[in-house]
């Protein structure tokens, strides 16, 4: 219950500051024809009402303490936003490690701890191309998606004052 509740501000938290539907919608109304991965739709919908972004951070919601784990089942939703404001960089890191592995071992995934680790998912294109209108539309897709990155990383490090990390994941 305490995890659930934690993951469902700290989403709302990270939605509200960083925009996270507002950069979907992006991504879903460019024209660019992103198709939606069918294999992380669920996390994407669950986390910030989204087609193409999701969070990877595990949350240690261990690390809260007696009165923040009160608070956050029994307190306002202010109260329980507070909380997540004032936990989220312990909550993110996970104890005596550098780093952390996101799913694959690859070394764009291997990412200095503690950070805010998003992921852009989509699979293939919604529209059939020609090999020249193919790679046209990849290289635009490419350009948008390296803008979403920039944005998000520099304002995960701004407004959040924690490493942010956006990594991508093309997925059927």
């Amino acid at each position: 219950m305490i995890e659930e509740t934690y993951k469902k501000y700290f989403y709302y938290c990270l939605n509200q500051i960083l925009k996270i539907k507002e950069l979907d919608d992006k991504i879903s109304n460019s024209n660019l024809y992103f198709g939606v991965s069918n294999m992380y739709t669920k996390d994407c919908e669950s986390m910030f009402n989204t087609k193409f972004i999701r969070c990877l951070n595990k949350l240690y919601v261990d690390k809260l303490s007696e009165e923040e784990k009160n608070m956050l089942l029994n307190g306002s939703e202010e109260e329980k936003i507070e909380v997540i404001r004032k936990t989220y960089k312990k909550v993110i890191e996970k104890d005596k490690v550098k780093y952390i592995t996101y799913e694959f071992t690859i070394p764009e995934r291997i990412i200095k701890n503690p950070s805010i680790v998003l992921e852009i998912v989509y699979g293939k294109n919604t529209k059939k191309f020609d090999t020249d209108g193919y790679i046209e539309n990849m290289h635009k897709q490419e350009k948008l998606i390296k803008e979403i990155i920039e944005k998000l990383e520099e304002e995960i490090k701004e407004k959040l004052g924690v490493l942010g990390k956006v990594v991508i994941q093309r997925a059927v």
